[in-house]
């Protein structure tokens, strides 16, 4: 069986840390992260994906639409989405 970790980004640093060892158990093989459109800040996403205890990234929800809204989360992508928030665009 392959697990996937879902969080929301919407979630705080700490609270997104303590869903992985939460479910450290199942041994989850990736993480998706949702609500990536309805955030100004991902700082909190980076974080856990930086966080050596964390699977890795696979998706992001940018939307309502599934499948449509996943992306694969490359880094450019990641990188452009922070300083696209940080200067009030969307």
């Amino acid at each position: 069986m392959w697990v996937v970790l879902v969080l929301s980004a919407l979630t705080k640093t700490a609270d997104l840390r303590a869903q992985v060892a939460r479910f450290r158990e199942l041994d989850p093989k990736a993480l998706v992260v949702t609500h990536v459109d309805e955030t100004d800040d991902l700082t909190n996403v980076l974080n856990l994906v930086l966080d050596d205890a964390s699977p890795p990234l696979a998706w992001i929800g940018t939307g309502q639409r599934v499948p449509e809204d996943l992306e694969i989360p490359t880094p450019a992508r990641l990188l452009d989405a922070l300083l696209q928030r940080r200067s009030g665009e969307r």
